[in-house]
């Protein structure tokens, strides 16, 4: 009889510890989160060359801007990448400096990792430092702006319409005389030849002139002998060390140039050539 309790006892127990055991009975819960959209971030802008000598003009001088720029929201949420302002050192609009009109579209390049565009300056771009402008925006609208600077040097050049100025035949104790005027079409040696000199840098210049007799003339002439004008500054004597007229002659500007030789009494008869030389000097 204790055998059989005992058994029956056991039986109760281990039911009883079998009903304790929880049912595996899944269930759902919904998740939801909303991503905020971010601006970009124009993390850097360059500018190369960060000091730009200018071409002469009439050609203008690329440089290359390029930017960083990151999103949290991924790269493909950058919609556009744009150069959209240039400024001079005095924080006043400069775009009249560039051949192309802002906005400028910067493209991706994969190799540098950077967005990039191409500018070209014009030749009468002023010596200063400069700030470009960058703007990323994104596809929900944000944006974010960044800068970068360069410099651009002083360019002294200049320009004739003439390469070659004849006194044609002269007598001894005569002059000869050619005169100039300040339109730039003139090109040869044939009459009428009116020479003229552009400023064709980007800083108001002085020009400076000097005359040297060739190694075959019969004696001395061109130097010593010869005076010029350029526009009211002169008349002065030139001589085979320049001689610097005071014309102040701005960027594009164009200006005349008088000169005329005088041949002495005694001067050996025969053909003269000389080299004159002009030369802008940067004020």
């Amino acid at each position: 009889m204790r055998g059989e309790i005992a058994i029956f006892v056991s039986v109760i127990v281990a039911a009883m510890i079998a009903s304790c055991i929880p049912a595996a009975i899944g269930d759902e819960a919904p998740t939801n989160v909303s991503v905020n959209n971010v601006a970009p971030d124009v993390v850097d802008v360059s500018v190369s060359p960060s000091y730009v000598a200018l071409n002469p003009c009439p050609d203008s001088t690329p440089i290359l801007v390029e930017a960083e720029v990151s999103d949290d929201n991924g790269p493909d949420d950058i919609s556009t990448v744009q150069v959209t302002a240039i400024e001079n050192s005095s924080g006043g609009d400069a775009s009249e400096y560039l051949e192309e009109s802002l906005p400028v579209d910067m493209t991706y390049n994969e190799s540098t990792g950077k967005y990039e565009a191409t500018l070209h300056l014009k030749c009468t771009t002023l010596n200063d430092t400069y700030t470009v402008e960058v703007t990323a925006e994104d596809k929900g609208g944000l944006e974010d702006v960044g800068t970068g600077n360069f410099a651009v040097g002083m360019t002294c050049a200049i320009e004739i319409d003439f390469n070659a100025i004849s006194f044609g035949e002269v007598n001894p104790g005569a002059a000869s005389s050619v005169d100039g005027d300040s339109v730039m079409e003139t090109v040869g040696t044939a009459p009428p030849v009116k020479p003229t000199i552009k400023n064709c840098g980007n800083a108001p210049i002085n020009v400076s002139l000097k005359i040297e007799d060739s190694a075959g003339n019969p004696t001395t002439l061109f130097e010593g002998n010869t005076t010029a004008v350029v526009d009211d500054s002169g008349p002065e004597t030139l001589s085979n060390t320049p001689t610097e007229f005071a014309v102040n002659l701005l960027p594009g500007n164009t200006t005349n140039l008088d000169i005329s030789l005088y041949v002495p009494v005694g001067t050996t008869w025969g053909s003269y050539t000389g080299t004159l030389t002009i030369e802008p000097v940067c004020m």
